[in-house]
């Protein structure tokens, strides 16, 4: 992440150099970047990606997303073509707010740095919140949609120190993405493993459930080819039952072992060899 002191950097820079240009195209990379392409100004990347969230500013476009996520969409519908009228700090803390002006009013896109709960949020004139990048529930669950935006109410941290401070402002942008490239390959790595093992564990899961329910219908197809076999026995054995007994003795003539076949004594001989078998 961003100190206070880089961030204010960043937001030096680029409201002197992007303040008044159009906004031309707005693509979102992943769940978690936002990138502006302004006119004559290059491209704005917002990111609120935990472990490496920044303002910051891209040499090139990224690849936005095939389908428009539900953020921007709604940002697009908003904004439209709207100019990029100031970017400021917000609430003396790691925020900042880039205030675009449109047909139907201005709009602030708002920044938050705050670690795992970094976000992005979309803001009308009155400071209602509209939108947001990032789950709230996963950000700051206080908030909600449709009523005013506030600010954290945890302590403002220190301004911290600018990483890059040996490099002009010519150059700054350029060194802060060398440096997050790196950590951002790491845990784009780190996430496809995490859900490739989310994936695998499920399906293993799934063969489990299936692997239990073949298991239990062999059980029950073999319970039920038992039965069905002691019913033959016992058709054959009816003249030796007697009435009310709990079990009989007969040989099994295809094995030529004796089975003793177990009985319900309230029920007949003829009854007790349907319960189990039907021609």
């Amino acid at each position: 992440m961003l100190s206070l002191r880089e961030l204010e950097r960043a937001v030096r820079i680029l409201d002197a150099e992007a303040c008044g240009a159009r906004v031309e195209k707005i693509v979102q990379p992943d769940e978690s970047r936002l990138v502006l392409s302004l006119r004559d100004a290059g491209h704005v990347l917002v990111s609120c990606r935990p472990g490496s969230a920044r303002l910051s500013r891209l040499a090139e476009r990224p690849q936005g997303q095939r389908t428009p996520p539900a953020f921007l969409a709604f940002l697009r519908k908003r904004v439209g073509r709207a100019t990029l009228r100031g970017i400021r700090l917000v609430g003396g803390d790691r925020q900042v707010a880039l205030t675009l002006a449109a047909k139907e009013g201005e709009l602030d896109l708002v920044l938050s740095i705050l670690g795992p709960r970094s976000n992005v949020y979309l803001l009308d004139a009155d400071g209602i919140l509209l939108q947001s990048l990032r789950p709230l529930a996963r950000t700051r669950r206080t908030l909600a949609l449709g009523e005013a935006w506030r600010n954290p109410d945890t302590p403002a941290p220190a301004r911290g120190e600018d990483r890059f401070a040996q490099v002009a402002d010519g150059g700054f942008f350029e060194a802060l993405e060398a440096h997050y490239a790196g950590l951002e390959e790491g845990e784009e790595a780190e996430d496809h493993a995490r859900r490739l093992g989310q994936a695998l564990s499920r399906e293993r899961k799934a063969l489990e459930r299936r692997l239990a329910a073949l298991r239990r219908d062999l059980e029950a197809a073999g319970e039920a080819e038992g039965l069905r076999r002691q019913g033959e026995l016992l058709k054959a054995a009816l003249d030796r039952v007697e009435p009310g007994a709990d079990a009989v003795r007969v040989q099994d003539f295809e094995t030529g072992e004796e089975v003793e076949i177990p009985l319900d004594p309230s029920r007949s001989p003829r009854e007790n060899m349907a319960a189990r078998w039907s021609p």
